[in-house]
């Protein structure tokens, strides 16, 4: 949507001029505001023969050049999901060497191929009527979509806000009056058993197994793999939003004066296209057609629609992990890394503007201060119907509070209704300016200074430099500084560096107000996580009562503790949120449990005179070089093997013992046909830990 002109310099900020100025292919156009409505949203084309201007609408059909040809209907599908897209092979566009970027208004691409948008499913009604002043309310599939999308925010906060439940009624009405009808309060319906159908389809959706779950998701894949790639200049390229978003009530962000309005179904007869002339044009849903389709070699979108509810045009663009958002980027910052060797001159610049004798420049120069000092986003006009949120050259009074000692707090919303709130030591001249400017207005302090003025003044020392990289420059000097000062320790793990990176992340987050609203479930999260340390803990020291018992007794009588101890807690929880089905079938798993052998030990236990216990009773002798053999008459007879004899036998052991290791003969226990652990008979379990007993 093409924005309003803004005053000149020096004009100060009065009446909005009722024109809008749009750039296509370079040129301005203006177009009058009254054709910029949701019924006339027009894309304006320049002919490069004529330079005349050609409006596509909708129902004009496609624009010159776009005419479907016998046998592409499947061709962008298939390229689209060719591997690799026609660039294998092709270096990445970091590692060749020379960086191609354009700017607005200069020719994007050269060729575009790509299979349009996914439209969201159509509406399934569920005939489940409202009551209305106790009576009830029959409704068409139309009018029932909407009051469903209110009637599930029963347990959410907007289903109480006084905005949201009137503008999602003037929405509803307007739906209501295409017929007559008795509903004119919205306190008297009740919609009860559309929120009650709606928790048994959640419950329907959280039992499916987890093949169902693989399976839709398998079926959602392919439906979308056309859609998630484009041919762009002959590389194929990730798209980013080609999803159409689903007909609901806008919620928006804060305190937004437009949520609980409906955001209607986008229809393909509101979607314009752009696509390369030789390209074919993707085919619209069955019995629909697209808005219009053209060939815009300028711009980087690839379609785009009006959402009236904000007022402004949605575009589909590429990922940003496709080659064009990865040169913008890089651009980004090589402008940032620029801007090192200009800061100096720009600080010195706006600190003797603080003495100037022009009212704009002193205000310009304090603007300045606070965007490099405190990263603080330039900040633009806002409409009546948007949220009231602002930055450095839309502050007002009530937005900043002077304290003594040259400290300024400031509090106001930013971008996304998020809130900043910052005390700050200032210089003394920026205080005292402050207080000067304060006392001659009753709104803007920085009246004499538009976004535009300020970028204009920053691009004077260096081009394309803007408030904005402003804040990537501060930014990325915070955590070169976080990373010299406090350097990782080269011997810690992955897991101890991604904790040092997020705290230096979380530095570059405090400078440039990046958070997160607290979700509604936090607390419940949090009050999940003690509940589980808790029980872990517990266990922890259930397990240590067990080891104790077990060095002190029988490994037998530790593990027969440690269930009991574990069984106590099951069963107070089971009798306190258990069905009876539940308690049964635990009775039954407590009674079949039967303590593994393995626990006591398969053989008997002796102890020698030295103390160390062996399998079979007798204790180990450290003259072992001797055996005795028995001879056919019965006589023993005691050899003495010479060193000769001595190691042909131990290489003939040494090789049993390989042969059995090949069969898995030498393993330390083996399991019975009950499946408990039966020990080897020449070890003894009970010297082993008892967190491992256990769990075997």
């Amino acid at each position: 949507m093409a924005k309003a002109q803004k005053p000149k310099s020096g004009e100060g900020k009065g009446k909005k001029v009722a024109v809008k100025d749009e750039e296509v292919n370079g040129k301005r156009v203006v177009v009058k505001k009254e054709d910029m409505t949701e019924e006339k949203i027009k894309k304006v084309v320049i002919k490069e023969e004529e330079n005349e201007l050609e409006m596509v609408a909708a129902g004009m059909g496609p624009a010159k050049g776009a005419v479907k040809r016998e046998g592409d209907e499947n061709k962008a599908a298939m390229l689209a999901n060719e591997e690799g897209g026609g660039n294998d092979g092709e270096a990445e566009w970091w590692t060749q060497g020379t960086l191609t970027t354009t700017k607005k208004g200069e020719k994007r691409w050269d060729t575009l191929l790509h299979n349009g948008v996914l439209f969201p499913p159509a509406y399934v009604p569920h005939g489940i009527p409202i009551l209305y002043n106790q009576q009830k309310f029959e409704m068409t599939p139309e009018e029932e979509e909407v009051a469903t999308m209110f009637a599930v925010l029963r347990e959410h906060d907007y289903y109480r806000n006084e905005v949201f439940r009137r503008n999602f009624f003037q929405s509803w009405r307007e739906i209501l009056d295409k017929r007559k009808h008795p509903i004119r309060c919205l306190e008297l319906c009740d919609f009860s058993a559309i929120y009650e159908w709606h928790q048994r389809e959640v419950e329907k959706r959280k039992s499916r197994t987890r093949e169902e779950k693989k399976e839709l998701k398998r079926i959602a894949d392919e439906e979308a793999e056309p859609y998630k790639w484009c041919i762009w200049n002959g590389k194929k390229e990730q798209v980013a939003n080609f999803r159409v978003e689903p007909p609901g009530l806008f919620r928006g962000r804060g305190e937004h004066p437009m949520r609980g309005k409906l955001k209607k179904r986008i229809l393909p007869e509101d979607v314009v296209l752009n696509i390369g002339k030789e390209a074919p044009i993707p085919q619209a849903p069955a019995g629909h057609k697209w808005k219009g389709v053209v060939h815009d070699q300028n711009v980087t979108w690839l379609a785009m629609w009006y959402e009236p509810t904000i007022g402004q045009c949605k575009y589909v663009m590429l990922a940003p992990s496709s080659t064009l958002k990865g040169q913008s980027d890089y651009a980004k910052f090589e402008t940032a890394r620029e801007l090192k060797n200009h800061i100096d001159d720009i600080r010195e610049s706006y600190t003797k503007d603080f003495s100037s004798t022009d009212e704009m420049e002193r205000q310009r120069a304090v603007a300045t201060y606070f965007i490099d000092k405190l990263a603080l986003r330039v900040g633009h006009e806002k409409g009546e119907e948007e949220a009231d949120t602002v930055g450095c050259c839309s502050l007002r009074k009530e937005h900043i509070e002077l304290r003594p000692d040259n400290v300024v707090r400031f509090d106001f919303l930013g971008k996304d209704s998020i809130r900043y709130v910052n005390e700050v030591t200032v210089l003394p001249e920026v205080y005292k300016l402050l207080g000067s400017f304060i006392k001659r207005t009753d709104s803007e302090i920085f009246r004499k200074v538009t976004p535009t003025t300020l970028n204009n003044y920053l691009k004077s020392f260096l081009k394309d430099l803007s408030a904005k990289v402003f804040r990537t420059y501060n930014a990325s000097i915070t955590l070169d500084e976080w990373f010299r000062e406090k350097p990782v320790d080269p011997k810690a793990s992955l897991s101890d560096k991604l904790v040092y990176f997020n705290k230096a992340n979380t530095e570059v987050a405090k400078l440039c107000n990046h958070q997160r609203s607290i979700p509604k479930t936090f607390h419940v999260s949090v009050q999940s996580i003690k509940y589980k340390l808790e029980d872990i803990k517990r266990t922890i020291d259930t397990l240590r009562r067990a080891q104790s018992v077990s060095e002190n007794g029988s490994v037998e009588e530790a593990a027969t503790q440690f269930f009991k101890e574990q069984d106590e807690v099951q069963y107070q929880w089971l009798n306190t949120y258990g069905t009876p089905e539940e308690i049964q079938a635990y009775e039954e798993f407590v009674k079949k449990r039967v303590i593994p052998s393995a626990l006591t030990g398969s053989a008997s236990s002796t102890k020698n005179k030295s103390g160390k216990k062996t399998a079979n009773g007798k204790s180990k002798k450290s003259g072992g070089a001797k055996r005795s053999t028995k001879k056919a008459g019965g006589t023993k007879k005691k050899k003495t093997r010479s060193k000769k004899s001595a190691a042909k036998t131990g290489k003939k052991a040494s090789g049993k013992k390989k042969k059995q290791k090949k069969r898995g003969g030498s393993k330390r226990g083996s399991r019975g046909k009950n499946g408990a652990g039966v020990a080897s008979g020449d070890e003894n379990d009970e010297d082993a830990p008892l967190v491992n007993i256990i769990a075997k």
